[in-house]
């Protein structure tokens, strides 16, 4: 077959290179001859596959012990689990598992998973629903990849299209709840738990698969400092809009401690302190200005020397001037922490329903209806937690909620001995850098993802990820030593730099839970949300938060 291939191929590369035809005395076969020779040889391959056909495989009946990604060693048992407890798309499982992160990326193993939840769901594998694609297609190093790019101020905001993959899901009748919540990420899950748990009927509806956008693309830093673009010149509104949530990291960090220890699971939760460096003199006076702000709010921070830096963290750059050393700050695994809380609140009452696109609100007497691509739904209140895409959601009420998409990438390396026990950020930069559980370095700040509209995804963008790794290595020189082995793009949103919380006095019934820093204020905003529509005092002073400072501006 590929003799014959290979002439036809000659004979056609030669006509488009305008040689002359092969005379009948050489030993080239004519182009007829190799024609028939091709239509034997197929026959007769066909002939052999036909004889020697691999029985057919039933992926479900393999022994629960067969490893299926070999790179992070899940194995079949394992993902039996995930499927039989509702977790049946290759999206949820990758992040319930690890399966697909490892250095092939799911090239070995996506497939056969798909193979599975495709005889265990009776729903035909479609290519929509195969993992995305994640550059690099083999790990490259880290030093190939550094060359200093230009910076700039905060977010760049971007369009926040519909990016949904949600699996077909049967039409329901009617339903009623006492408050729906729209979006189904850690925002989402939060407020179920805190309203939940105090008797409340909650309904949790999601477009896409349950935690899949912005909360399942998130690296799990815990901020309780200020950005360094939250700050100073390239601060939003003067930055008090971002100072006014200093008082909300640590209440969120310790809400996150009680689901924790609620949930009785390690969600990987490991305060270890954040140090924002630096590495010149005037980078050196802004953290001396923002510590001076920032402890005015009750912050624990303090500056230290080069020598002080070196002595908590060894491997950073010895031309590191300094560092601001806040001790409260540290990561969480956001691949186990969302769907613990969604399991509490579960527990609790809380119901949780995907594959719901809302295309539709209106006011009713006793609240609103809600129309949605899998039925109506009936509800006493509403909470609008769509993160990047609540703007939508507040359009469908005539309520403009002032939110933008700000897609952000990540980088992951191969795992490493342990080079730092901090959460890392830069006075002057964009970078987060911080080292996982399982030894591999995340690499983030806000440097910008692009939006691929042909495949309706978000993806890392190879200017982005040069700027990104130079900066990281040059604050952690021994990066330049590792492999990136995946970029991706997760979504951030673009706020005035605090959350928008809390009912719109025009629209009673009607509230908002959506913050940028999503991951470390989900709880503290969660609570403060469920305490005002319970109509009990709120935990702290929610003013600087309402919808209302908009149109004071």
């Amino acid at each position: 077959v590929a003799l014959a291939c290979g002439t036809l191929a000659g004979h056609a590369a030669a006509d488009a290179l305008g040689l002359p035809e092969p005379s009948v005395s050489t030993s080239v076969p004519s182009r007829n001859s190799a024609r028939r020779a091709l239509i034997r040889a197929t026959r007769f391959q066909q002939a052999l596959w036909t004889l020697f056909e691999a029985p057919p495989i039933r992926v479900a009946s393999l022994p629960r012990e067969t490893v299926v990604c070999r790179c992070e060693e899940v194995t079949h048992g394992e993902l039996l689990d995930q499927i039989t407890s509702g977790h049946d798309t290759l999206a949820s499982i990758k992040r319930r598992t690890r399966l697909g992160m490892g250095r092939c990326q799911g090239r070995n193993c996506a497939a056969t998973c798909a193979k599975l939840v495709e005889e265990l769901t009776g729903r035909k594998r479609d290519v929509m629903h195969f993992l995305a694609p994640r550059v690099p297609i083999r790990p490259v190093p880290l030093a190939a990849l550094a060359f200093e790019k230009p910076e700039w101020g905060g977010h760049r905001k971007a369009v926040t299209p519909n990016v949904a993959r949600p699996v077909n899901e049967p039409k329901l009748i009617d339903q009623q709840t006492d408050v729906l919540v729209i979006g189904g990420g850690v925002m989402g899950a939060c407020l179920s738990y805190f309203l939940s748990r105090a008797g409340r009927e909650v309904l949790v509806v999601d477009r896409d698969d349950l935690n899949l956008q912005a909360s399942g693309g998130n690296a799990g830093s815990l901020h309780v400092q200020l950005l360094s673009f939250d700050f100073g010149n390239k601060a939003r509104a003067g930055g008090m809009p971002a100072a006014s949530t200093l008082v909300l990291g640590p209440a969120s960090v310790r809400l996150w401690q009680m689901l924790e220890a609620a949930s009785g699971e390690d969600l990987e939760i490991r305060l270890t302190g954040g140090l924002m460096v630096a590495d010149s003199e005037a980078g050196m006076r802004f953290l001396e200005r923002k510590i001076a702000l920032e402890r005015s709010f009750g912050i624990e921070a303090e500056l230290l020397d080069t020598r002080a830096l070196l002595s908590l963290s060894p491997n950073l750059a010895p031309t590191l001037l300094g560092a601001e050393f806040c001790p409260m700050e540290g990561k969480i695994n956001p691949l186990r922490a969302t769907y613990a809380v969604m399991r509490l609140a579960t527990a609790q009452g809380a119901r949780f329903q995907r594959a719901t696109n809302v295309t539709a609100i209106a006011r009713e007497r006793d609240g609103f209806v809600v129309d949605t691509s899998r039925g109506r739904i009936r509800a006493r209140t509403l909470v609008n937690a769509a993160g990047a895409w609540a703007k939508e959601i507040g359009a469908m009420l005539g309520v403009h909620v002032p939110v933008a998409g700000a897609p952000l990438q990540m980088i992951a390396t191969e795992p490493a001995p342990k080079l730092v026990n901090h959460l890392i950020a830069h006075a002057d930069r964009h970078l987060s850098l911080k080292q996982t559980e399982t030894g591999g370095l995340l690499i983030g700040g806000g440097w910008t993802a692009a939006f691929d509209p042909a495949r309706r995804i978000n993806h890392a963008m190879r200017e982005s990820i040069e700027g990104n790794v130079w900066v990281a290595s040059h604050v952690l020189p021994a990066l330049k030593g590792l492999h990136m082995v995946r970029a991706w793009a997760g979504m951030n949103i673009d706020i005035d730099g605090a959350p928008i919380l809390g009912p719109v006095e025009r629209v009673p019934g009607f509230y908002n839970a959506v913050t940028s820093n999503g991951y470390t204020l989900a709880p503290i905003v969660s609570q403060l949300v469920a305490d005002l529509i319970l109509e009990r005092p709120a935990e702290l002073d929610v003013t600087p938060f309402l919808i209302d400072r908009f149109a004071l501006a």
